[in-house]
């Protein structure tokens, strides 16, 4: 199995209590950034997502961020990332070029997505801090990770489009998974001890590398090889 979310699913069997995320006074040890995870996943699942659908991500900063993004890949579906400033004509082109079935929405940029997803075709969800926990809590949880293929499609990320229409650049599993260990054993020499401070959109794929990926993929070293086994 080759599927990204694995660098998750092995840190969190590993180091279930470390800290994962935190934002503020709120943080998600790797346990509980899983469960909330598979949560996700089952709420994509009822919502009729599959393996090799295409979910719309609009959101900020904040770890509902790296719960949808990991949980469409736990589902083996890919995740289309999108500018949270993005207005109703783009959220349409970002979610019709693809044919994204859902779109997970931040609360306070709702109107744009709603607007994308409704000339789209796909149904809009919106993520809203006072209510996702619930909305999770209602989920079945999705206990295991779809089996993908290292040159499956998990990320399609849409350039600037300074120069015309934005082009989506489909990003492998293997090409994802690759760039954060690079990250970690050579560019920035990561270690466990460290914390990463996530400036830089999570939307882009700088912050998914640098950031999301790289410091997830710490403690789950040993996944080389295109089967990932641990």
């Amino acid at each position: 199995m080759a599927n990204l979310v694995r660098i998750l699913t092995v840190s969190a069997d590993r180091h279930a209590d470390r800290p994962a995320v935190r934002l503020d006074d709120d943080t998600l040890s790797y346990a509980e950034l899983d469960d909330a995870v598979s949560r996700c996943a089952g709420m994509l699942r009822a919502a009729g997502v599959g393996p090799g659908d295409r979910v719309g991500v609009m959101l900020p900063n904040v770890p509902a961020f790296p719960i949808a993004y990991y949980g469409v890949l736990r589902l083996g579906g890919i995740v289309v990332p999108m500018n949270v400033l993005l207005k109703g004509r783009e959220t349409t082109f970002y979610l019709s070029d693809p044919g994204a079935k859902v779109v997970l929405a931040w609360h306070e940029f709702a109107e744009a997505a709603q607007t994308g997803a409704d000339a789209s075709g796909a149904e809009c969800i919106i993520v809203d801090p006072a209510t996702l926990p619930g909305m999770l809590a209602d989920a079945e949880r999705v206990e295991d990770d779809a089996d993908r293929d290292g040159s499956d499609t998990a990320v399609i990320l849409y350039t600037s489009g300074t120069t015309g229409t934005p082009k989506g650049a489909e990003l492998t599993h293997d090409n994802l998974y690759e760039n954060a260990r690079v990250t970690v054993e050579t560019l920035f020499e990561f270690t466990s001890d460290d914390v990463v401070l996530g400036a830089l959109p999570l939307f882009h794929v700088f912050g998914q590398t640098c950031a999301l990926n790289a410091s997830t993929r710490v403690l789950a070293r040993g996944l080389e090889g295109r089967t990932w086994e641990h």
